[in-house]
């Protein structure tokens, strides 16, 4: 599966204004990378689902989340969970990682860049 990076990026930032952690854009993420099939999506889902609905994953310890996906699901590596994240449940390497991951996904997909919004109004005629 071919990945949209300005769509991923777009899902992301909606996402993460309403969540802790962005399951939609990562699920997307995974599946272009690893997923071949419905039961390991499942899978996967679950283990996110239940991530994200037990506290201890996000309020006792900074960086708990994406160390614990990262850690269960093969070849994920900490930053590819980390970018999903709200920065609140990172500790301040974790956010610096994060932020290399982005720019080195930027680099090889720069239609994942972050649009700049335009001031420009549109008078009335």
């Amino acid at each position: 599966m071919d990945l949209d990076y300005e769509f991923l990026r777009n899902q992301m930032e909606t996402e993460l204004k309403k969540d802790i952690f962005a399951k939609d854009a990562f699920m997307q993420y995974v599946e272009s990378r690893l997923v071949t099939d419905s039961l390991s999506r499942d899978i996967i889902s679950n283990i996110t689902e239940y991530a994200m609905n037990d506290s201890n994953f996000y309020d006792y310890e900074k960086d708990a989340l994406p160390n614990f996906l990262s850690d269960i699901i093969p070849d994920i590596e900490f930053a590819e969970t980390a970018i999903f994240c709200s920065d609140s449940l990172l500790s301040e390497s974790a956010k610096e990682e994060k932020q290399q991951f982005i720019e080195s996904i930027e680099q090889e997909h720069p239609e994942f860049r972050k649009e700049e919004k335009s001031d420009i109004s549109h008078a009335e005629e």
